[in-house]
């Protein structure tokens, strides 16, 4: 397998070289950029010139950012260019090899489901256009996505053989998952009970052992975490690692559910969010930035509440089948810098009236055939990972407990994403559903159970282990 795996390895590294090369060639340092880009540039260049994450900005200040995780600005800090704008490419080609480890890492990830798909999985990985696409921006995404796939390596590592090592391995890939991102935080709260329940069900015996691997998964998480809390707890009085959710769900999410119930646009809801914001109880808003956020969360769910939640419940599934089926080109910057309507901006009387403006009449039809045409291959992909989820769940493969916990962890990062959409905001998921996709492919072919079981084997009588 290490032959195969340094191939691919190279591979999937110069596909995505390639490619940024192409975009920088193309466009120059904008060809790596996306929306908030911008903003992650100014917060690592202030790290490179001296600045700590322990300086938190306010107004006015050019500190950083408090809703920023620092792994991946330290990272970015250390690569950047000097100039104004300090140039990225740096980066973005790091990046790159971080995303080519991603993939042997799925490849190793699936050959625990099943023998002889590490290669598939991986070589699936490599050519996977969002994996591609998002390697090639500056975002936190991608080194995201490598340490939670690591996580998992580690988790299901543990699950098959519970040992301290694995406990290790797995405590400190989430930790470091969550200081790049703090969108696996809420999963890092029912992971333990999730572990426990598996292993208990995968062996049985030795409660008080996993007890202790949890716990020490547990100290590790909260270990790696600890700078940004009580960063936190000494600067705002609160150990919560961001005050983001207040204005996600006010100028995000329920703007969103808005326009999904009666059509109303996303700038004017914004709009009222604002007004909402500043008169909130005849007081003026406050200064600290938690409480600020917990004013906004107050208003969005009032606000939640008063649409229903049939409203609310269609705009969370609508923003699930879009963020599964909205092809990567769409935030490709050689695709997305083509003249067009962004969607958000779109008319439409509803959502699906929106879409077919959105693809048939957009100003730019370049860009909106090109989305057509990348979408095409779409709908097998998501055929093939929900056949794979069927195939390990119901064909006796051996392989229920992980791709369960696969599926969990699909459910997780559609539900948190809510009626907010995007390529990017599909990447969390993307390691797991390669691993299903190969699933699906495999069982299809064999027609027959193909996993390995989690559980130890039992010694034969003769003292050998029976094969797995």
């Amino acid at each position: 397998m290490v032959l195969p795996a340094i191939f691919i390895f190279i591979l999937a590294a110069g596909i995505r070289v390639g490619y940024v090369v192409f975009c920088y060639l193309q466009l120059g340092p904008d060809g790596l950029m996306g929306p908030d880009s911008h903003a992650f540039l100014l917060n690592a260049q202030f790290l490179a010139e001296g600045g700590s994450v322990f300086q938190v900005a306010g107004p006015g200040q050019a500190n950083f950012v408090l809703d920023t995780m620092p792994v991946a600005f330290f990272l970015m800090s250390w690569t950047l260019t000097p100039g104004v704008p300090p140039d990225p490419l740096g980066y973005v080609l790091i990046q790159c090899w971080f995303d080519a480890a991603t993939c042997i890492l799925i490849g190793y990830l699936a050959e625990q489901i099943g023998r002889g798909m590490f290669v598939p999985a991986a070589l699936l990985a490599a050519l996977n256009p969002t994996q591609i696409v998002v390697a090639g921006m500056v975002y936190t995404d991608t080194p995201f996505l490598f340490f939670v796939t690591a996580g998992f390596v580690f988790t299901l590592t543990w699950l098959k053989e519970p040992s301290y090592r694995a406990a290790i391995g797995t405590g400190l890939m989430w930790g470091l998952a969550l200081m790049t991102r703090p969108f696996v935080l809420y999963w890092l709260y029912v992971l333990p009970i999730i572990l426990f329940a598996a292993a208990t069900i995968v062996h049985g015996a030795g409660v008080m052992k996993r007890l202790l691997h949890i716990a020490t998964m547990i100290v590790l998480v909260a270990a790696v975490a600890a700078p940004v809390a009580l960063r936190n707890l000494d600067q705002f009085g609160t150990m919560r690692l961001s005050a983001q959710a207040g204005a996600h769900f006010l100028f995000w999410v329920t703007p969103l559910v808005r326009e999904f119930k009666d059509g109303t646009p996303r700038s004017v809801s914004k709009e009222r969010g604002y007004r909402l914001y500043e008169t909130w109880n005849d007081t003026p808003p406050p200064k600290d930035p938690f409480a600020s956020s917990d004013r906004m969360m107050e208003i969005a769910k009032r606000e939640l509440l008063d649409l229903g939640p049939l409203a609310v419940a269609a705009a969370w599934m609508q923003g699930a089948a879009m963020n599964l089926l909205s092809p990567a080109a769409a935030i490709a910057p050689p695709v997305s810098s083509l003249p067009r309507n962004g969607f958000f901006d779109t008319p439409g009387k509803n959502f699906f009236d929106k879409s077919w403006n959105f693809l048939f009449r957009n100003d730019g039809a370049a860009y909106a055939l090109i989305l057509l045409l990348c979408a095409a291959p779409v709908p097998v992909w998501l055929l093939l990972g929900c056949t794979g989820g069927y195939f390990a769940l119901f064909r006796r493969s051996g392989a229920a407990v992980p791709v369960l916990l696969f599926m969990l962890w699909i459910g997780y990062t559609l539900a948190l994403n809510g009626p907010v959409f995007s390529p990017k905001y599909r990447l969390p998921l993307e390691s797991v559903w390669v691993v299903l996709v190969v699933v699906g492919y495999v069982g299809l072919r064999r027609r027959r159970p193909f996993g390995r079981n989690l559980q130890k084997p039992e010694p034969r009588k003769d003292g050998a282990a029976e094969p797995t």
